[in-house]
């Protein structure tokens, strides 16, 4: 959702210290899960949404197309008060990872209101949120500029490309997912796209593919699915793969 707020003449002071009357109320909502996972649709299309990511929503609901048994979801509002500025817009439309900043107060907020589905934030909290929120945005903009291109648009066109590509692994992990379906993905071709998303995402597709999906199969196993199921739901295929790559992640780690 897109909208252009009426502009606020009142300087910063005034706004922090008193509520604008030429703005309507602004807020955010982060919106995640705290258990499952949904598919919602958004603004680039459907994108599946599970406790390893957030996504930045305005004040439209997304439509929920489908999820999980027992799936739970959990929205953490900003109340930004008379902030103009606010918007979905703003923001880059990508799933988010969780185990940043702004995931880790997510799921601090969570743990202090286990019930909630919908938990407001509000006043010094909320702009200390909506500043983490602004630095993951920087963050995730000057990795864009890793890409050599003489025009900033086609440099724009192609990191939007990269991330469609990366939503597309987090929303289809579970299904045979080769470097030519990716590239077609991103309307690339697969030297091009593999190239790109290594420079971009700092991993290769392959390596952002195993790590979406020995974190779906260890959050399985800990559910107490069998081992041999959790590897063919998160898209291993069979026991012995997960095997190998838990091993690998674990030497990695040591």
């Amino acid at each position: 959702m897109q909208f252009s707020p009426p502009a606020c003449t009142q300087s910063p002071l005034a706004a922090a210290t008193a509520a604008p009357q030429c703005c309507a109320p602004a807020s955010l909502t982060l919106r995640t899960v705290r258990r499952g996972a949904e598919t919602i649709g958004w603004r680039q299309g459907a994108v599946r949404v599970d406790v390893d990511v957030y996504v930045v929503v305005g004040r439209d609901e997304p439509v929920v197309l489908g999820a999980e048994a027992e799936s739970e979801s959990l929205r953490v509002e900003l109340d930004l008060g008379g902030d103009c500025s606010a918007a979905e817009s703003e923001f880059t439309p990508v799933t988010r990872s969780m185990s940043g900043a702004v995931g880790i107060a997510i799921a601090d907020a969570a743990r202090q209101r286990p019930q909630a589905r919908r938990i407001t934030v509000s006043g010094a909290a909320a702009a200390a949120l909506r500043a983490e929120l602004d630095a993951e945005e920087r963050a995730l903009r000057a990795r864009a500029d890793r890409i050599a291109c003489a025009k900033v648009a086609t440099r724009e066109a192609l990191f939007r490309r990269l991330l469609v590509s990366a939503d597309f692994i987090q929303s289809h992990f579970a299904e045979p997912l080769s470097v030519e379906l990716l590239a077609a993905v991103s309307n690339l071709s697969p030297f091009h796209f593999a190239r790109l998303f290594a420079l971009v995402m700092d991993e290769t597709p392959h390596s952002f593919l195993t790590r979406k999906r020995l974190a779906v199969a260890r959050r399985l196993i800990d559910s107490g699915l069998d081992r041999g199921d959790a590897a063919e739901r998160a898209g291993f295929g069979c026991r012995s793969t997960l095997f190998r790559h838990l091993r690998e992640a674990a030497a990695t780690r040591s």
